[in-house]
């Protein structure tokens, strides 16, 4: 079918949000439209880099201990030598999250367990934690790249160096039952609508 228009800027800049693929596994199935993340190790702190982008999952850092059990059965889910992608996402909304109530409002809202959504509020306290309400699709056709030296590291964007065509599929979840998890999210959030 081709690239659908309003993944454009996905074509003209092909950049891919590095996650566990638990979360990554569970944004694709559309049981979550939330990912809070506070930037890698090698970063400064985090920024939106790309509204539109690939998700990458990586199994770096990440365990059942980790994860709500409802989430575990992601834990399975393949990650190849290569790079391999299924999905791409859009970000509908940005928020800082902005106290540790707030946090435990969201937490029904990701696979992430309590305890580690806390390690990750109070981790290098001097930065945000952001929670991106993100859109996503399925691609028609999933990927492999071969992996590359600058796909490492503990950081949260990677530019892509050689992506594929892109052909967009259908969405996790309907545009209505987006708009609810959306509006669900939001209320968690204490935050208003873009």
């Amino acid at each position: 079918m081709g690239i659908a228009s309003p993944w454009q800027a996905l074509r003209q800049q092909p950049m891919a949000l590095k996650e566990w693929a638990a979360v990554v596994g569970a944004l694709v199935a559309g049981q979550q439209v939330l990912v809070l993340r506070k930037g890698g190790i090698a970063e400064a702190g985090f920024a939106v880099k790309a509204r539109q982008f690939y998700l990458m999952p990586t199994r770096f850092h990440q365990t059942a201990e980790k994860l709500r059990s409802e989430a575990e059965g992601f834990l399975d889910l393949e990650v190849s030598s290569g790079v391999s992608m299924e999905a791409i996402a859009r970000v509908e909304d940005v928020f800082e999250v902005a106290d540790g109530a707030t946090l435990e409002e969201l937490a029904p809202h990701t696979p992430l367990s309590v305890e580690e959504l806390r390690r990750r509020y109070t981790l290098r306290p001097d930065q945000a934690l952001f929670g991106l309400l993100l859109r996503v699709h399925r691609l028609e056709r999933a990927f492999t790249l071969p992996w590359h030296k600058s796909y490492g590291g503990c950081r949260s964007w990677v530019p892509l160096r050689e992506p594929p065509d892109l052909s967009v599929g259908v969405a996790a979840l309907s545009d209505r039952a987006f708009f609810e998890a959306a509006q669900l999210v939001r209320v968690a959030a204490g935050v208003s609508g873009p």
